[in-house]
């Protein structure tokens, strides 16, 4: 009597090891593949974190005593929220357009672990807005004093 691995040998068949090993690698193969792009995204996210911009060396605090108490209790939520990922300069000395923080605060949401919801995203947002309008302030009324 034959056995099944005479049998398949007989008619062509691979033996069960060599189709094991072919799937072992080819696993493998799909593996690395798989991964490859998420390993090259993580080491990406940590060049853009180390990334130094030209706002990141002016001042990383704000002299929040003279704005309101609501403003600033948003500040500490900025505070503490912002500076996981990246300076508090970085914010602090960029200048935009309300519409445009809103969509910087929320990119800065979708972030994995940015800690962010909708809730502090909103509070950090308007906090952005009043201090963006007080530089704004500021700055006209150096203009206005040069002329």
């Amino acid at each position: 009597m034959m056995s099944r691995m005479e049998r398949n040998e007989r008619r062509g068949c691979p033996a069960p090891v060599t189709i094991g090993l072919f799937t072992l690698i080819a696993f493998g193969v799909w593996l690395l593949v798989g991964l490859g792009p998420a390993v090259a995204d993580e080491e990406e996210k940590k060049e853009e974190e180390k990334k130094e911009f030209a706002a990141d060396k002016g001042p990383d605090s704000i002299d929040v005593k003279g704005y309101p108490a609501k403003i600033r209790s948003m500040y500490k939520t900025f505070a503490s929220k912002c500076s996981r990922c990246h300076t508090l300069a970085r914010p602090i000395n960029t200048d935009m357009s309300a519409g445009a923080w809103m969509r910087y605060v929320k990119r800065m949401m979708n972030k994995p672990d940015s800690g962010i919801s909708p809730k502090l995203g909103k509070q950090i947002y308007q906090f952005l807005k009043f201090h963006q309008a007080k530089k704004d302030e500021k700055k006209k009324a150096k203009e206005e004093k040069s002329e």
